[in-house]
Order: C-alpha cells, then sequence, then structure tokens
C-alpha cells in the first residue's frame, strides 16, 4: 500500500488474494469472461450448467416436458 499528499491510500495492482475480494452471490465463478487480459469477474453459472454441492460443477439434469 502507498499513500499520497492527499491522504488516499492505493493497494498495488494484483496484491489481493481471493479471501479479500467482495463477497459474490451463490453460485456464481470467479473468472473472465470479458477479451483480455483484465480484473476477475463474477461468472453467473447458468445455461445447464451446475454446482453439485461437493465442489464442483455439472451438467444439470434434463426437465422432460
Amino acid at each position: 500500500m502507498t499513500s499520497v499528499a492527499d491522504g488516499a491510500i492505493t493497494i498495488a495492482a494484483n496484491a489481493v488474494g481471493f479471501t479479500k475480494l467482495a463477497d459474490i452471490a451463490t453460485d456464481s465463478l470467479v473468472g473472465r469472461d470479458t477479451a483480455g487480459t483484465g480484473d476477475p469477474e463474477a461468472i453467473t453459472v447458468s445455461g445447464g450448467i451446475e454446482f453439485s454441492g461437493t465442489g464442483s460443477i455439472r451438467t444439470a439434469p434434463s426437465r422432460g416436458m
């Protein structure tokens, strides 16, 4: 962290680990959907994919008509 004359504090780029990130919604992954290198994004799990409840993801069961 660095401090400037106006009292603002800046954290160095890429110096914060996952445990210090903001909270994200249930059924979200931390990744990057936007093209190129950049900040992490919360990605919603959908489109036939679901969390298993044991730390993995799987194809959601088919819901027949």
